[in-house]
């Protein structure tokens, strides 16, 4: 297992800090974890909301020249290594700290961000497809979605809250994979709600379905509704991965 690299985080609400403990707590297991680096420790990467009352003060005494330093918000200091804007798109945050951490050159500024051009694929990931789609009907899992397959590569993550949603998405947007919270559903309308997407013609890839309840019987009906397979929530780390791996066949 790699060795998580350490983030000094600066600033942010109350709920940004939430969605990045939750980011980090996701990395572990994955190609490349990240962790939130404790009072003294030697940081590899400084994260910063250039609106707190820290980034003034790092910013009068100077910002460290040895790591990568990313700004939330516009007119950063000298020394800052990429500018990231409000509101804040998770996986663009996740894709400018990979790319951070991969590069070990001081031409890292020129390295290419999210909308410059696709970053890198951790080993063993598909540089395309990238894009997946998250049905699910409560915030805090669609959070946890976006965050989870972002950092296992695919960066272009959509939501939708309802099978409509979901179908108008589909119509818009080629998606190779489709997950699927059967929770959210009594049991009979989650499984059809995969059947249907898995309906939409040339759309959908993939689905794979998530739940708490991962029986024989639940496993079954997904499969007959048309998932790919039926993973826990949280997923086995090594297992997701493999089946994201996978997704290079379609």
């Amino acid at each position: 297992m790699s060795e998580p690299r350490l983030i000094r985080v600066l600033g942010f609400t109350d709920a940004e800090r939430h969605a990045l403990n939750a980011i980090f707590r996701l990395s572990v297991g994955g190609p490349m974890p990240f962790e939130a680096a404790t009072s003294g420790a030697a940081a590899a990467l400084l994260l910063v909301d250039g609106h707190s009352q820290e980034a003034r003060e790092w910013a009068d005494v100077g910002l460290p020249a040895d790591i990568p330093v990313l700004w939330v918000g516009p007119d950063g200091p000298q020394g800052v290594t990429r500018h990231l804007s409000r509101p804040l798109a998770w996986p663009e945050v996740i894709a400018a700290m990979q790319a951070a951490f991969r590069s070990q050159t001081a031409d890292f500024t020129s390295a290419p961000m999210p909308d410059e051009g696709p970053p890198t694929q951790p080993s063993g990931v598909p540089a395309e497809p990238q894009r997946a789609l998250v049905v699910s009907t409560k915030a805090q899992r669609q959070l946890y979605w976006r965050a989870k397959l972002s950092l296992n590569g695919l960066s272009q993550v959509d939501v939708a809250s309802e099978l409509k949603e979901a179908q108008e998405a589909c119509r818009v947007s080629v998606y190779p994979l489709v997950v699927v919270d059967l929770d959210d559903w009594a049991r009979n309308e989650g499984f059809s709600l995969v059947r249907q997407l898995r309906e939409t013609p040339s759309r959908v890839g993939r689905v794979l379905a998530v739940s708490n309840q991962t029986g024989l019987g639940v496993r079954t009906s997904a499969w007959f509704a048309g998932a790919a397979a039926t993973v826990s929530s949280p997923p086995e780390p090594e297992g997701f991965q493999r089946f994201i791996r996978s997704l290079a066949l379609n």
